[in-house]
């Protein structure tokens, strides 16, 4: 029970961290499209997809090594030798940032010229090549307090980055940056880069203080060098053929869109309305999932080394059951409020029907995140990354196709298509190596039901109350937070939540 309470601590910390830094995330993209546009946005997602391909090639799967070995280690009790891994792996995550930092700045104008078609954001892509060595780094570091299960220095660390990058962001566009699609993204990408540099540095302190745990220990395996390139490498390569043809489908985009008759700043607009300002905004409640999943990795590797399949197959179980009740319930809300939430965050029809088109790709994201986590406790990292690049093989294909003749109707087609088969895949996977079963009438057929009822339920109590809300945000918030707990109720009458659950959660709140 202790080791439970710990986990779910662990587990609350992260999912609150999450719910924050999400919250401001959305807030802050909400003042962005405000200030510079759908535009500049939509373009500073095209730089970030160029960058994401080179921090892939440099992490090299780095930070799944770090949490798998610590992990590892720490199950050989006093034998441990944690610090001698980290030095390892601290040394190989700086020699790939630095090198893949010096390749993004070669690669910049051939980049900048054939790839985004934009000259103005050469300045910016060199402040992403700065920036690289730093979150490497950084993603180290957290997969290490991971694996040792004090991930508030984890949380630290991304309230802290945030806070930082969000004041430095406003000051610049507010204060030093002219106006403009250039300058303004220069102001996101260096606002970024230095919030990441005091990110880093303060895991790197609490990484030296926390090491002093672990003076000692036993000599490492003679392997330990061939199990950490063993872990990271065939991450590595399919991650980085995977985040390749992620970005040649993000880029594919706005040439789709403009192929379809859309002008070049149409293009960009209708890019950045969906994927910075529609995808965060969908992806907000996932924090819950995201933490549990990265706790799973060292929670799951521990249960593999000793063998114990029985406890395997209890938290996969438990764990996509939870996945699934929550996505149900979220994507629900998602469809029945999009307008309401379009109309408060971004004053925009269009991001309404964007919302509640892409509301029910919810479910498919949030399981695929959540399995993804446990496949890569269990040892099957190498069938993620394949899944992953089917998914992205998928994305090109079918848009090479679909774009020009649908434009964004397309896209969107695709985009269903293409994570229900990840999806698909990734549970699958799932259900093999750890042997559970899923309940489609107690996790899916009841769990709709109870959330249409929730909504049915909120609309006619609202109904009967009357106008006691003013609309807007106010009203919004009271109609979700209302739903949420009818589904909740719902979901306790129809035994989907068991008693056993309840005096467990009442238990660790004691």
């Amino acid at each position: 029970m202790r080791k439970l309470k710990v986990f779910l601590m662990n587990a609350v910390i992260l999912t609150a961290t999450s719910l924050l830094m999400n919250a401001i995330r959305v807030a802050f993209n909400v003042y962005l499209a405000g200030k510079i546009g759908a535009g500049a946005i939509g373009l500073y997602q095209l730089m970030l997809s160029v960058y994401m391909f080179f921090m892939t090639l440099a992490s090299s799967g780095i930070s799944l090594a770090v949490t798998r070995l610590v992990a590892e280690e720490l199950a050989r009790g006093p034998k441990a030798n944690v610090r001698a891994v980290m030095h390892k792996c601290l040394l190989a995550s700086a020699a790939f940032g630095v090198a893949c930092a010096g390749a993004l700045a070669l690669a910049t104008p051939f980049i900048c010229d054939h790839w985004l078609r934009e000259p103005k954001a050469m300045l910016a892509m060199y402040v992403f090549a700065i920036d690289l060595p730093f979150t490497v780094m950084s993603t180290t570091l957290n997969g290490y307090f991971t694996a040792v299960r004090r991930v508030a220095r984890n949380a630290g660390a991304q309230i802290l980055e945030q806070f930082v990058r969000i004041v430095l962001v406003v000051y610049a566009l507010n204060l030093v940056a002219p106006p403009g699609i250039e300058y303004a993204s220069v102001a996101l990408v260096a606002g970024g880069c230095v919030a990441e540099m005091a990110a880093c540095a303060y895991l790197f302190i609490n990484h030296k203080r926390d090491a002093r745990r672990y003076k000692g220990g036993a000599p490492l395996k003679p392997d330990t060098t061939h199990r950490m390139f063993a872990i990271s490498l065939p991450v590595s390569l399919s991650t980085c053929l995977r985040s390749g043809l992620a970005a040649i489908t993000q880029l594919m985009i706005p040439w789709g869109l403009q192929k379809n008759g859309e002008s070049s700043q149409g293009a960009l607009e209708k890019y950045g309305m969906i994927h910075g300002m529609v995808m965060p905004l969908l992806m907000f409640p996932s924090a819950f999932l995201i933490a549990f999943s990265s706790l799973l990795v060292p929670e799951l590797a521990e249960c593999r080394a000793r063998g114990d399949d029985a406890r395997v197959q209890r938290v996969v179980s438990h764990v996509f059951q939870i996945t699934l009740l929550f996505s149900i319930g979220v994507a629900g809300i998602f469809i029945s409020y999009a307008h309401e939430m379009g109309a408060v965050f971004y004053g925009d029809v269009a991001s309404g029907h964007f919302i509640r088109t892409l509301a029910p790709l919810t479910l498919f994201l949030y399981l695929d995140s959540a399995t993804d986590g446990m496949l890569k406790g269990l040892n099957q990292q190498v069938s993620v990354m394949r899944y992953n690049i089917i998914d992205s093989a998928i994305n090109i294909v079918l848009m090479y196709i679909l774009l020009p003749k649908w434009g964004i109707t397309g896209y969107l087609i695709v985009l269903f298509f293409s994570k229900f088969v990840n999806a698909t895949l990734s549970i699958n996977r799932l259900v093999k190596v750890s042997a559970f079963r899923i309940d489609y009438f107690w996790w899916v057929l009841i769990p709709t039901m109870a959330i249409v009822t929730a909504v049915m339920g909120t609309q006619l109590i609202c109904t009967l109350l009357g106008n006691l809300l003013a609309e807007g945000m106010a009203s919004m918030v009271a109609h979700i937070v209302l739903c949420g707990l009818l589904y909740s109720v719902m979901l306790r009458l129809m035994r989907c939540i068991t008693r056993h659950d309840m005096l467990l959660v009442r238990s660790l709140l004691k």
